[in-house]
C-alpha cells in the first residue's frame, strides 16, 4: 500500500466512509500501526473542529432532494474516488474557514489597536505638569518639574542643577491639597552629585486635589509636617 493509499484509507476511516473489508483493514492498521492511528486521529480532530465551527443551517428543499438522491443505492465506487471526494470537501470547508478566520483576526487586530489608543488617551487625561520655581537666590538656576497622575495618585519629579544640602539635611517633596490641613509628604529627594535626578513619588495620604507642589529642606530622614525653609513652589 502506497503512502497516498494509506492517507486515503485513513481519511475515509476517520469519516466513517468505509465498509466491509476496507473497514476491517483500516481497523487492524489503527491497532497495529501507531503512525496510521495518528493520521486517523488527525483527520478525526480536523473533521470535528470543522463540524463545531459551522453554524447549523436549515437545508433547502432542493438540497434535501439531492441528499435523498445520494442515499439511493448505487454501484459501489472505488475507494480512491471516495478519498478524492472527501479530500475535496474538506479542502473547500478549510478554505472557507480560513477566509472567515483571517477576516475575524483582522477585525480583532483593529479592535485591539482602537482599545490601546483609547486606553492611552484615557491614561493621559488629567495628567498635570507643574514647573516649580526657586524661592531664594540659591535656587534660581535650578529646575524642578513635577508630572502628576491624579488617577493613580502618583507622579515623578525631574531635578536639574539642584545644589547639595548641608550635612544632616534632606530635600522633601510636598503636595498641597485643600482637603488636608497641612501639605502631604511625597517623600525625600536625593539628587546625584551633578544635581540631577528623576524620582518617582507617591504621597503618604490620599490626594483629592493637588493644587500645588513644594520642596523644603528638612532634617535628615524627613518630617511629618514641614518645618524647614520652602525652596521650591509650583502649580
Amino acid at each position: 500500500m502506497t503512502p497516498d493509499e494509506r492517507s486515503e484509507l485513513a481519511s475515509l476511516y476517520a469519516l466513517s466512509l468505509l465498509e466491509g473489508e476496507d473497514a476491517a483493514v483500516a481497523a487492524a492498521l489503527e491497532q497495529s500501526d501507531p503512525a496510521f492511528a495518528a493520521e486517523v486521529a488527525a483527520f478525526s480532530e480536523t473533521a470535528g473542529m470543522l463540524t463545531d465551527a459551522l453554524a447549523p443551517i436549515a437545508p433547502s428543499d432542493l438540497l434535501r432532494e439531492r441528499v435523498l438522491a445520494l442515499a439511493t443505492p448505487r454501484p459501489r465506487t472505488s475507494r480512491a474516488w471516495m478519498g478524492w471526494a472527501a479530500a475535496a470537501a474538506v479542502t473547500l470547508v478549510c478554505a472557507w474557514q480560513s477566509m472567515e478566520y483571517n477576516a475575524l483576526s483582522h477585525h480583532n487586530r483593529t479592535l485591539s489597536q482602537q482599545l490601546a489608543a483609547l486606553k492611552n488617551e484615557n491614561n493621559l487625561v488629567g495628567i498635570r505638569i507643574a514647573s516649580l520655581e526657586g524661592q531664594i537666590d540659591q535656587y534660581k538656576g535650578s529646575r524642578a518639574v513635577v508630572i502628576w497622575d491624579p488617577v493613580k495618585s502618583e507622579g515623578r519629579i525631574d531635578l536639574s542643577n539642584l545644589p547639595a544640602v548641608e550635612a544632616g539635611k534632606d530635600y522633601q517633596l510636598w503636595i498641597v491639597d485643600p482637603a488636608h490641613k497641612y501639605p502631604v509628604s511625597a517623600g525625600l529627594l536625593h539628587p546625584g552629585a551633578d544635581g540631577k535626578a528623576s524620582i518617582p513619588f507617591q504621597p503618604v495620604e490620599i490626594i483629592r486635589d493637588a493644587s500645588a507642589f513644594a520642596i523644603s529642606v528638612e532634617k535628615a530622614g524627613g518630617v511629618a509636617v514641614a518645618e524647614g525653609p520652602i525652596v521650591f513652589v509650583g502649580k
